[in-house]
């Protein structure tokens, strides 16, 4: 589960996603970020960064169990 469904940001900003793994007693809570148009928007340990103008899926999928959540990340100028 992410915090936010969708971001908003300005090209040169960062936002924080949050990514909560279920259920609580998980062993394993590591989660591989990534961006759907690295030229949009990165994504690093959570910190979304705005590239340029256009939209960019962010997903959070878990190590363990491959379970996947998502934002969009719409960069505007």
């Amino acid at each position: 589960i992410l915090n936010s469904a969708k971001l908003d940001i300005r090209p040169g900003n960062s936002q924080t996603l949050k990514a909560t793994v279920l259920p609580q007693n998980a062993t394993n809570k590591e989660v591989v970020w990534t961006s759907s148009d690295e030229s949009v928007a990165t994504v690093v340990n959570g910190v979304v960064t705005g590239l340029r103008k256009g939209t960019a899926t962010i997903t959070a999928t878990t190590v363990d169990g491959n379970y996947a959540a998502a934002a969009i990340a719409n960069v505007a100028a």
